[in-house]
């Protein structure tokens, strides 16, 4: 048997117990924060709007020497009461049904807790174009001046500068060339979609 195998196989077969593991030290006391929101806004309530939504929770632990330390990764997470939020062990949460539940992570002795609320999960909001739409041509360069949004656009589609004018984008995207930009009847050969 080659060397390397063996002791791939030996190492293999010695299992690891909780002694062989380092322990994490505990923190003296925790927050947990909804990603994206100020630290003015800790323990205010954070809402899953839509089936859609999605929350990602930051836990921070503040060690006995005063340190701050992310614990969002190796928290314990439970949701009261139960089938309100799904969460995974990363810290995210996802709607099962409307209502309100408080969303506890744990880490050593140390606990903190977020109230959440769902809505909105049969009857989501209607998609609103300047606040969702646009970002996302913003983000992918589509309404900067080297791409659509130069003054005259770009073969033959225009967008305004950076999202401006989002009235104009719509009325653009949406209603010049039909069934080229956007084919409702089979999306999949939407210009915009390919």
């Amino acid at each position: 048997m080659n060397a390397r195998v063996m002791i791939l196989a030996l190492l293999l077969a010695v299992p690891v117990t909780a002694q062989d593991k380092p322990q994490e030290p505990a923190p003296a006391s925790l927050t947990i924060q909804a990603a994206g929101t100020n630290d003015k806004d800790l323990g205010k309530t954070a809402k899953l709007i839509g089936p859609e939504a999605r929350l990602q929770v930051v836990v921070s632990g503040t060690m006995a020497d005063g340190t701050v330390r992310d614990f969002t990764g190796s928290a314990r997470y439970t949701a009261q009461p139960e089938g309100i939020l799904a969460i995974d062990s990363t810290g995210l949460v996802t709607p099962l049904k409307e209502g309100s539940a408080t969303l506890t992570a744990a880490a050593g002795a140390a606990t903190t807790t977020v109230p959440v609320t769902v809505e909105h999960l049969g009857n989501p909001p209607l998609i609103n174009f300047p606040n969702q739409i646009t970002p996302i041509f913003t983000k992918l360069g589509c309404n900067g001046g080297g791409c659509h949004g130069k003054s005259g656009g770009q073969n033959g589609f225009r967008l305004s500068l950076l999202g401006f004018e989002p009235g104009d984008d719509f009325e653009y995207l949406v209603k010049e060339s039909l069934g080229r930009r956007l084919f409702p009847a089979a999306p999949e050969h939407s210009l915009l979609l390919l």
